[in-house]
């Protein structure tokens, strides 16, 4: 049985920047995307439907960049505290207990 004692802060908060910076540029594409349809479906649609679906998509990249920063930001900070907290509570409750077995 092996434990984990300590978690280096920052390296959390690495892998936490990348998690949440890639799922907020992918849930931003994907909003981009509905809200161009929604705009293409509508009844009193009237201009062209190649503009619009270029505007979308370069909008939806571009707002998926910032989102993807704003999120990679959040993920950094919030990966820092939780791997400070770990450490906090294993020093004092012991680390998480884990088996690694033999294959």
């Amino acid at each position: 049985m092996k434990e984990i004692k300590k978690i280096y802060p920052f390296s959390l908060a690495k892998i936490f920047s990348g998690v949440y910076a890639s799922l907020g540029f992918v849930c931003s594409i994907f909003f981009a995307i509905i809200v161009m349809s929604n705009i293409i479906y509508q009844e009193s649609f009237d201009g062209s439907v190649l503009a619009v679906l270029f505007f979308h998509i370069g909008g939806g990249v571009l707002v998926g960049l910032v989102v993807a920063l704003i999120f990679g930001i959040i993920g950094l900070i919030f990966g820092y505290i939780l791997g400070a907290l770990y450490n906090f509570f294993a020093s004092h409750l012991g680390g998480i207990k884990i088996d690694l077995g033999e294959k």
